[in-house]
């Protein structure tokens, strides 16, 4: 009985020590995991942010670029009323076209 006794006794020492072993180990993965985690979700927060900054500047360069050409088309419409005045208010082939004919478009007859 005292063998058994004995028998049990250590068998629950290395048991518990082996879980010890294994809780230990599995803590230090665990901790090992989460690092890994962490520093790849502040790689991916790093990229993030770098990328919304490089968008914010193209936006400000599109911006840039849209109000050069705005100002560019209104420079030439000036510049084309001022060398062309005739030209406001004058209908052109087809306006008075089809003005003549009560707004439709009337095929010739002989076709």
């Amino acid at each position: 009985m005292k063998l058994l006794s004995h028998a049990l006794s250590f068998g629950r020492e290395c048991f518990g020590t082996y879980f010890l072993n294994v809780i230990n180990v599995k803590y230090k993965e665990s901790w090992f995991w989460e690092r890994q985690d962490s520093e790849i979700a502040q790689e991916i927060q790093v990229k993030l942010v770098f990328e919304a900054e490089q968008r914010r500047r193209q936006e400000e360069k599109d911006e840039d670029i849209a109000r050069l050409l705005q100002q560019k088309e209104l420079q030439e419409e000036k510049r084309r009323k001022k060398h062309y005045p005739e030209s406001q208010g004058h209908k052109g082939y087809e306006d008075s076209y089809y003005s003549e004919n009560g707004g439709e478009f009337q095929p010739e007859k002989g076709i």
